[in-house]
């Protein structure tokens, strides 16, 4: 396929981004029109499909133009969970199950941004995201969902994770790396009652996300010569999730000093774009609190990649940082080097 090589080149640049849309049009084209009495996708159709789902995930999560209210569910569909075995047969049948699962979460959390919201901005992500009350169950669904997903695969993984030596254990820790982030983001997205979220109770999947990252990274998979850029999310993404949203000071730092090197690229995602994006952001916390834990009301949200040269290795970043003593918000904005 052109647009794969292209891209393998060239990495995170604009112009592929539209190459991707393409791509990821013909695929819900072909979702929407697939027929269950057809005989099976040949595996090779399946793998290109599953691919452009993978991208789909990171797109949404990153840079998505598509805009977002027409995958808004109809307000007279039931949420419904998807079929799931009650083990999956093999760690392949898991992934391709996540993939759909977490497509529908990101669709879920793309829809989610009010109609007022700037898409100017690259970076999908934002810490005070409120769900609208007509769709809490939604959020509830996904997260029982992949719940259910965890417990189907909980066999796979014991056996997979427990010898070193296991040719699947890369995989596995991939997969679990994967619904770790995607589980941990929708739990913290706000209710309707602008809550803050208790980033606290999340502490032990953040540092089994930086655990399993640190692993994958010293995996011998990833020190080869061509791992400089992967189709695939691997790390960066669940990195700079624990490196936005965990509360304690040293898990943070160890994140974004994983982002920063060795320098890395996953689809859309730039490891030491986004690690010195989360190293200012946090950096702008620290001026308004002491101590380990970041508490919820110093917490800066709404983080945006406003625009980004990857000749220069530059970008134009904004956050909005809370007033101390008060409840307005800062606009901040700063130009990186990456």
């Amino acid at each position: 396929m052109p647009f794969l090589s292209r891209f393998n080149k060239l990495g995170m640049t604009f112009g592929r981004n539209i190459e991707a849309v393409v791509g990821l049009n013909l695929v819900e084209k072909h979702l929407s029109e697939d027929d269950p009495a057809t005989p099976p996708t040949a595996n090779v159709e399946k793998e290109i499909i599953n691919a452009f789902g993978r991208l789909d995930i990171q797109a949404m999560a990153f840079l998505d133009p598509r805009y977002p209210k027409r995958i808004l569910p109809l307000n007279d569909q039931s949420p419904e969970i998807s079929d799931m075995p009650h083990v999956f047969p093999s760690l392949n049948d898991a992934r391709d199950s996540l993939i759909t699962t977490m497509q529908k979460v990101m669709h879920f959390t793309s829809a989610m941004f009010p109609e007022t919201f700037s898409f100017t901005g690259f970076l999908r992500l934002d810490f005070m995201m409120c769900i609208p009350l007509e769709h809490i169950n939604r959020q509830r669904m996904h997260i029982s969902e992949l719940e259910a997903w965890r417990s189907a695969i909980s066999p796979l993984l014991e056996d997979s994770l427990k010898p070193e030596g296991s040719k699947d254990r890369f995989c596995a820790a991939s997969l679990e790396l994967m619904y770790l982030a995607g589980y941990v983001t929708t739990c913290l997205m706000r209710t309707y009652n602008g809550t803050c979220p208790d980033t606290k109770i999340f502490m032990p999947q953040f540092e089994q996300m930086v655990v399993l990252s640190e692993e994958l990274l010293n995996h011998p998979n990833m020190n080869q010569s061509n791992a400089t850029y992967m189709f695939e999310m691997h790390t960066i993404c669940p990195l700079y999730a624990v490196s936005w949203y965990c509360p304690q000071k040293t898990l943070r730092r160890k994140a974004i000093s994983l982002l920063l090197g060795p320098a890395r690229r996953e689809a859309l995602w730039d490891s030491v774009m986004v690690g010195k994006l989360a190293e200012w952001i946090m950096n702008l916390e620290d001026e308004n609190y002491e101590g380990e834990y970041a508490p919820e009301h110093v917490r800066c949200t709404r983080g945006d990649i406003l625009g980004y040269n990857m000749v220069t290795r530059q970008a134009e970043v904004r956050c909005f940082v809370p007033a101390p003593h008060s409840f307005d918000v800062v606009d901040r904005t700063a130009i990186l080097n990456f």
